[in-house]
């Protein structure tokens, strides 16, 4: 069952959404722009040793990062 939840009612859902926001803001190209955001990619990146744009391998744990592009017509 799938129910409506307000992203203040639950601390998971707000560390999600922080966490999708930072990849989008990397890869729209927006660093630097913003040092609190600066940072966060920077501690992403070091804590888990990943490159934010590049898909990680689908076996990776904790932290998995699936970059897509869609066709071009």
């Amino acid at each position: 069952m799938i129910n409506e939840v307000s992203s203040h009612e639950s601390e998971l859902l707000q560390i999600v959404d922080l966490l999708i926001g930072a990849m989008a803001y990397y890869n729209r190209g927006y660093q630097n722009k913003s040092a609190a955001k600066s940072e966060l990619i920077k501690r992403l990146q070091n804590k888990y040793n990943i490159c934010l744009s590049e898909s990680t391998d689908k076996t990776e744990k904790k932290f998995n990062i699936f970059i897509w592009e869609p066709k071009k017509c």
